[in-house]
């Protein structure tokens, strides 16, 4: 469909656009994020929610689009079983799916026609269902066993027989996660797609993009298996735009914004592109390399995706906020990069692939939710209420400490360190200090409202060798409970505190001034208190927590920029 360039920058609602030169990604796990081809001239689009990139449509280039369609059409069909059981691709699971009265609950995509071996992908997961209530089978999952039976040469039709004439009451599943071939679950064929999640789902907003998947209205009364035929690769390039000068464009890759993620780096190493960047899409998918013209171009490009990427990332913290409980509201998501550890030679995530790790790409990918009182870090943005269970690692955030004003040990710029009570240090990096800075104060607002929200904690402890218990309160300070006599034995407010020291191990030092002994006979006077606790780092995280909520509420500007309630 042709369309006037003025025609479709009203109906995308264009924001900002520009010429760059495109170069195209590896889609290979071992080299993701190197470019591959010449670079072409191209147009981007930049949409409130969407960045188009578009290539010019001549004659000449009539021949590279085919060839760039052959190409990403090859890559799907390649993906042979073979393929699948390499230790390059993530591992094996196995799910036990029951069989209820409505079916399995769940759609797939794929099979042999007899020339390409297409794997078997989950296209769809209906809500409430069997698959659903598992919380472990996912769509763009790829089948590879159907109750210990291989897949590998079946069609379409015969995997579906496979799994309705299956016996017992469940189905065992093997299971493998691919999303190099989530373009396959696109079907260009039933219009706008809407998301496929229950109504309690978080992230729901950021869910309605283009890269996930149609439920057809047709089969929410009878959700039992979903037949559907495979489907070719869709390339991105629905549309033949001319321009105001008579020049054909047509979209070659369409990125949605939600839940996206810009960088300037190659992929995982600390190496800045030279005025070029890459923008991914939530399920992994790549703009290219969009090499810009001058740093001031490229800032500006950076700078509005990155804006835009924000907004949609507000918006989807307003919508997911709507079903979660006042303790849990979300405060703050987003992307960032963390470094691996010096001795994380293997990829532990994968527990049954520790593969050696290429010593050149020393940063991952960290998906980062501030939600209630807990720091949550994920490798891929959860998109439903189960997968927001389901982190990599979560902190109180009243049990770490930030610190900025460190060392860099690379060439990342941007970057913090936040240390846990366990001993745990993240050394991360954001990509700009516009992105740093909002995660400051997110931190520091997360941070602020949970020890209100707490007011006072209590710490088991001994002191001169009698049972205790040391509590912190934001309005009382710290006050020593004896348990035998069951009264407080001393208490000193926050402004009262000198110092304090631990060993890191048990014994705690607190030293106080006395202000009613000052006030009383006008000698200066320093308690001296010593406890020994289970918890020495806890003791000492929350203190400092609590010291910095002090502060930050007796800063009247502080409090005007974060209301109270």
């Amino acid at each position: 469909m042709k369309k006037q360039v003025e025609g479709v920058h009203r109906n995308l609602d264009v924001v900002h656009s520009g010429l760059v030169l495109w170069q195209q990604q590896k889609k290979s796990s071992s080299s993701f994020g190197s470019p591959i081809g010449r670079e072409r001239i191209a147009r981007l689009l930049l949409t409130k929610d969407q960045l188009n990139v578009q290539l010019p449509l001549t004659d000449e280039s009539a021949s590279e689009f085919a060839a760039l369609q052959q190409q990403q059409s090859e890559n799907i069909t390649q993906l042979s079983f073979a393929d699948l059981n390499s230790e390059q691709k993530v591992a094996l699971r196995t799910v036990n799916v029951p069989k209820g009265v409505e079916g399995l609950g769940l759609s797939i995509k794929g099979g042999s026609d007899g020339t390409h071996r297409v794997p078997i992908v989950i296209s769809k997961v209906l809500p409430g269902l069997s698959a659903a209530k598992t919380g472990q089978v996912f769509v763009g999952d790829l089948i590879v066993e159907v109750n210990g039976m291989s897949l590998e040469g079946k069609t379409h039709e015969e995997v579906v027989q496979l799994l309705r004439d299956s016996t017992g009451p469940h189905v065992t599943l093997t299971l493998k996660r691919d999303s190099s071939v989530s373009p396959l679950l696109r079907n260009a064929s039933l219009g706008e797609p809407s998301p496929v999640v229950d109504q309690v789902a978080v992230f729901k907003s950021a869910l309605k993009t283009p890269m996930l998947y149609q439920q057809s209205p047709k089969h929410e009364e009878n959700p039992v298996i979903i037949e559907e035929q495979k489907t070719n690769l869709v390339f991105d390039s629905e549309d033949e735009i001319i321009g105001s000068g008579g020049e054909k464009w047509k979209n070659i890759c369409k990125i949605p914004l939600p839940l996206a993620f810009v960088s300037r780096y190659l992929w995982a190493t600390d190496k800045i592109r030279s005025n070029a960047f890459e923008v991914r899409s939530v399920d992994g998918r790549s703009s290219g390399i969009i090499h810009c013209e001058d740093r001031k171009a490229l800032e500006q490009w950076v700078q509005h995706i990155d804006n835009h990427i924000n907004a949609l990332n507000r918006k989807t913290i307003r919508m997911s906020n709507k079903y979660l409980h006042t303790a849990d509201k979300i405060a703050f998501i987003g992307w960032l990069e963390e470094r691996r550890h010096p001795s994380d030679t293997f990829n532990l995530n994968n527990q049954n692939n520790n593969l050696p790790l290429d010593p050149r790409q020393q940063w991952t990918q960290r998906f980062l939710i501030f939600k209630g009182a807990d720091i949550c870090l994920f490798e891929t943005p959860p998109l439903n209420a189960d997968e927001l269970e389901k982190c990599i690692c979560m902190h109180k955030i009243y049990e770490t400490a930030l610190r900025t004003a460190i060392k860099r040990i690379d060439r990342r710029e941007f970057i913090f360190v936040l240390s846990t009570v366990h001993g745990q240090e993240h050394y991360c990096s954001f990509q700009s200090r516009e992105q740093l800075h909002r995660f400051e104060i997110a931190f520091y607002g997360c941070l602020y409202k949970s020890v209100n929200t707490m007011q006072t904690r209590t710490f088991a402890c001994s002191y001169d060798g009698r049972p205790a218990g040391l509590v912190i309160d934001t309005r009382l300070g710290f006050s020593l409970y004896d348990i035998p006599s069951k009264s407080y034995i001393w208490q000193y407010g926050f402004s009262e505190l000198e110092s304090s020291s631990d060993d890191g191990k048990m014994r705690v030092q607190f030293i106080f001034r006395n202000d009613a002994i000052a006030q009383a006979i006008g000698v200066r006077q320093l308690d001296v208190k010593d406890i020994e606790c289970d918890e020495p780092l806890a003791l000492v995280y929350t203190l400092h927590s609590f010291y910095i909520a002090k502060i930050m509420g007796a800063d009247p500007e502080f409090l005007q920029n974060l209301p109270l309630s």
